[in-house]
């Protein structure tokens, strides 16, 4: 009697056991059910592709630091996304944060630039006719305009914009989607198209004209939405020259060689920051500021760097006791970089926070999701521990 009672009691709690297990199978799937459900909007078969080549990348053991660089003239080192690329005058390379080769584009672009936004790299050819879109797994769109292309820009989703000369106007700007397929135009009347920046979603589009008024050199700063065909608002900056162009959720910041100025969405003015006599070396956003670096202009081996809020104010500043060649954002810090040393700095404090020495010397620098990567002197590409 008492082994069969035993038996009873193993079979109730394996029964009770396997009762469990099936109760917890459902919830997960309820669970993922539901997660499905929240990010049905982000489950593109790119998206998906993306993530396992993302997991693909971070379960492999390689190394490739340092990174021999391939023959050809260098263009730019940019982040994309938790990569970086390298677009030389004949091809672009994506590497990993290990600095794996991901992908080579031969680009067929002559005066090539890029710009990065997300996971996005758009490739144009100033003066020529070639556009394309590319990430580290596909060519996501190749535009060719009919005019020549004179600058452009993208957003994270993928939206780009394209300034290019005009057959009856000084210049015209297209819009296109993540597909290549033109949304908006717009041709700006007795100025040439300068700048352009995007929205995060693309779905504003802010341009920077130049144009003479009475002599004097003018700089329009003109906000669009794409489903809209009247501007937001034109603005006018007098005797300055847009060097680059954010639009914000509710604002544009214009900033030139000698000033930062906000203007709101109806067109009023919401702030100006002078330089004075400070001599600009970069800007770069990160996170709603605008990082700003000087050389000092009493002694050229010192820097400082200032972070501008949405106030149009200074919200932190530092003195770097070196000559800074280029600066960086990875959307949450700062990265600077002198010829022998990267810094990394806060974005709200300015406080450095990292550093790292850098042999034969630094040509380029980049930031990321990954952190910073560099170009040596060795035509090595580094990505160094800032400690």
């Amino acid at each position: 009697m008492a082994e069969i009672k035993e038996i009873r009691n193993a079979m109730r709690k394996k029964k009770r056991n396997r009762t469990i297990r099936r109760i917890c199978i459902v919830i997960i799937l309820l669970a993922l059910v539901v997660a499905v459900i929240i990010n049905r909007d982000n489950l593109t078969p790119e998206a998906i592709s993306q993530w396992l080549s993302n997991s693909a990348v971070a379960n492999s053991g390689e190394e490739g630091f340092p990174v021999s660089l391939p023959s050809g003239e260098m263009v730019s080192l940019l982040g994309v996304g938790d990569n970086v690329a390298l677009t030389t005058q004949t091809n672009t390379y994506f590497y990993s944060a290990r600095g794996k080769e991901l992908r080579n584009v031969q680009h067929s672009c002559k005066g090539v630039q890029s710009k990065a936004a997300g996971d996005n790299l758009l490739i144009y050819s100033v003066g020529g006719n070639r556009v394309l879109v590319e990430t580290k797994t596909k060519t996501a769109a190749t535009v060719e305009p009919h005019n020549k292309i004179v600058t452009g820009a993208i957003s994270k989703n993928g939206r780009f914009a394209i300034a290019t000369e005009s057959d009856v106007y000084t210049s015209e700007m297209t819009v296109y989607d993540k597909n290549g397929n033109a949304v908006f135009k717009w041709t700006p009347s007795g100025s040439v198209i300068s700048g352009l920046a995007l929205s995060e979603d693309g779905k504003r589009v802010a341009a920077a004209t130049v144009y003479t008024e009475g002599g004097v050199l003018m700089t329009g700063v003109h906000l669009f939405e794409t489903g809209k065909s009247e501007a937001l608002f034109s603005y006018k900056l007098k005797d300055e020259i847009a060097i680059s162009l954010v639009v914000y959720k509710n604002s544009v910041r214009v900033i030139t060689d000698s000033s930062v100025t906000d203007i709101d969405e109806s067109g009023e003015l919401k702030g100006t920051l002078s330089f004075d006599e400070k001599k600009l070396i970069s800007a770069v956003e990160c996170d709603g500021v605008s990082a700003l670096v000087f050389e000092d202009v009493n002694d050229p081996s010192k820097s400082m760097l200032e972070i501008v809020n949405d106030k149009t104010a200074i919200k932190a500043q530092a003195a770097v006791s070196k000559a800074l060649k280029s600066a960086d954002s990875d959307g949450k810090d700062i990265y600077l970089m002198a010829d022998d040393e990267v810094m990394k700095y806060s974005s709200t404090t300015a406080v450095k926070i990292g550093s790292s020495k850098i042999e034969h010397g630094g040509e380029r620098l980049a930031a990321c999701e990954a952190g910073a990567f560099v170009i040596t002197s060795a035509s090595e590409l580094l990505r160094p521990e800032l400690n």
